[in-house]
């Protein structure tokens, strides 16, 4: 994508962001797909500052098109893992869970929050030992 067009519908996205939702869950979806499996328009869009803007959008109850978009975009982004510790830092761990486990949510948004948990969920360290997972639940000096 070209960066015209990724300003283009983050700028509608903000500029309706208190006025017609729909605007927001359409932009959002668009930069959703353009971020799906193209690492250059990942940075696009996070260079963008929509960050904050999908983030925003899911305060409080989202309706379900505006929250998929917008968890969608953030678990898009996340694949990346420089663009993942800024999601991380602006809440994107709580927001997982919270709508994940919001039983009020439309289910495809929990699922979806669901994976989003999984995207942001710290890395598990198996250091340099290849045996490292087979002994990882044993107590030492436990038989």
């Amino acid at each position: 994508a070209k960066r015209g067009g990724v300003d283009r519908l983050v700028e509608a996205a903000q500029r309706f962001a208190s006025k017609d939702m729909q605007v927001v869950a359409d932009a959002l979806g668009a930069l959703c797909h353009l971020a799906s499996k193209h690492p250059e328009n990942k940075q696009l869009i996070f260079e963008a500052g929509v960050l904050e803007l999908a983030t925003a959008a899911l305060e409080g109850q989202p309706e379900a098109e505006l929250g998929m978009a917008a968890v969608g975009l953030l678990h898009n982004l996340s694949c990346d893992e420089d663009i993942k510790r800024h999601v991380v830092k602006l809440g994107g761990r709580e927001i997982a869970e919270r709508l994940a486990g919001d039983a009020a949510a439309d289910q495809a948004l929990r699922n979806l929050a669901k994976v989003l948990q999984r995207t942001l969920a710290p890395k598990q360290d198996t250091g340099n030992d290849p045996f490292g997972s087979l002994f990882a639940t044993r107590t030492p000096g436990l038989a």
